[in-house]
């Protein structure tokens, strides 16, 4: 029976002891979802932290946590970026998803209500703002 997808909740906390540090380590990984991917046809999404610097701006592929690794092997990257309140920081109930590459198609982002008592996101009437190929 062929998988559907496997999820990896989170990709820090998959382990290679044999590299040096952690950058080598997430890169070494990165390489091996990519390879799962194709040895079982089928999509592998891995959900990776974002560098404490991306805190305080709408997070880019960049910004992932601990290697340059995972945005050259994504095929897709999907950045989670809750709006909140300008004045109070609350969070305002919408969450934007930023298409930051797409290996086969346009980048862009949608706005959609984060129901996170139910953990869906559900759409809204809003236009994708599509920023052309990765």
């Amino acid at each position: 029976k062929a998988l559907g997808c496997i999820i990896v909740d989170y990709l820090g906390l998959i382990r290679d002891p044999s590299k040096k540090d952690r950058v080598q380590e997430v890169a070494s990984i990165s390489r091996d979802l990519k390879a799962m991917a194709k040895e079982f046809d089928c999509p592998v999404i891995a959900l990776a932290q974002l560098n404490r610097g991306a805190e305080g701006h709408k997070p880019v592929a960049s910004d992932l946590k601990d290697s340059g690794q995972i945005e050259q092997d994504a095929d897709q990257i999907i950045m989670v970026h809750p709006i909140l309140e300008k004045e109070t920081n609350a969070p305002t109930g919408v969450t934007e998803l930023i298409i930051a590459k797409n290996r086969h198609g346009k980048r862009g982002s949608v706005n959609v209500q984060d129901r996170l008592d139910i953990c869906r996101f559900v759409g809204m009437s809003f236009p994708v703002e599509e920023r052309g190929a990765a």
